[in-house]
């Protein structure tokens, strides 16, 4: 399920949701004032470099352990 942002249009807070496609356009309850006048928003991301190139490049070893750098102990 994707994450969408949304705005109250009350207290002017925003917030986050974790919620289905077709559950977007509902009201969501603001957690700041529990308002329903709530929309959502517009979100953004960026992405460097073309699809193809991230395809072939080798990848990088990673020192101290593989998904997280070996901090968390699991042995990767």
């Amino acid at each position: 399920m994707p994450i969408y942002e949304y705005r109250c249009q009350d207290c002017q807070g925003s917030f986050e949701r974790l919620i289905s496609f077709s559950e977007r356009g509902r009201s969501q309850v603001c957690p700041s004032c529990e308002s329903l006048r709530t929309s959502v928003q517009v979100s953004s991301f960026a992405a460097v470099g073309a699809a193809s190139e991230s395809r072939s490049l080798p990848m990088a070893p990673q020192a101290g352990g593989g998904c997280c750098g070996g901090a968390c102990g699991c042995g990767h």
